[in-house]
């Protein structure tokens, strides 16, 4: 088995750097700016590995090349990519306040789904596997108020259907079935089979059900399975 690799995540996502690092990786931060706008007819799983995809590779296709063998370790660039889905309808990061509170009012007192796309691509040798990991969510019933103050707050603007998983004081999340990190944007549980399986490398040191819950504030996936 090949040594810990080190991570270089195409993304500027504090949530998913902080993922990483919270799990014992060694990252590095190398954010891409990408078209993000859904093709038409374009599906919420197709568009999520398209772009989790589209941002790797264009870091691969920006990383000076070095031969196979020569680095001290391998590198593996991480693309991800998430949307929350509703109904059929798929819903991104809000364009302003009124989109963050039509996406929460339109989320209460339901489920929904949550899809995280991820691409690994050896920095390497260009060897690339691209999966996806579907949570399904309940979002509690929450009062205008609520909703209003959390918005104001500044705290749904970045987030794909205007929400957090992780915030403690919303608490937004009633019900979760799935990956808790997916749902932040980073399916861990996935990134580590397909780092084993595909790439032949070993999880990180950090890595238990314990910290990722403790993280994320649900229990992680791979204690519950």
């Amino acid at each position: 088995m090949q040594p810990a690799p080190i991570l270089i995540l195409a993304s500027a996502s504090p949530r998913r750097h902080q993922l990483l690092q919270t799990l014992g990786w060694n990252v590095e931060v190398q954010p891409v700016h990408a078209n993000e706008e859904r093709l038409p007819a374009e599906g919420a799983i197709p568009m999520v590995q398209r772009l989790a995809a589209l941002k790797a590779f264009a870091r691969y296709h920006d990383l000076p090349p070095v031969a196979q063998g020569q680095a001290p370790c391998p590198r593996l660039i991480v693309g991800a990519d998430t949307t929350v889905e509703v109904d059929g309808r798929l819903l991104g990061k809000p364009a302003d306040r009124q989109e963050a509170l039509a996406f929460l009012e339109l989320l209460q007192a339901r489920d929904h789904y949550v899809h995280s796309g991820l691409c690994l691509v050896d920095a390497a040798t260009g060897q690339a596997c691209v999966r996806v990991h579907s949570s399904r969510v309940g979002v509690r019933h929450c009062d205008r108020a609520e909703m209003e103050a959390y918005v104001d707050s500044g705290a749904s603007m970045d987030k794909a259907g205007g929400y957090a998983l992780q915030d403690r004081d919303f608490h937004p999340v009633a019900a979760l079935e799935g990956c808790a990190a997916s749902v932040m944007g980073l399916p861990l549980a996935l990134l580590v089979t397909v780092c084993q399986e595909q790439f032949g490398c070993p999880p990180p040191p950090g890595l238990c059900p314990g910290r990722c819950a403790h993280l994320t504030g649900h229990t992680c996936c791979r204690q519950s399975s």
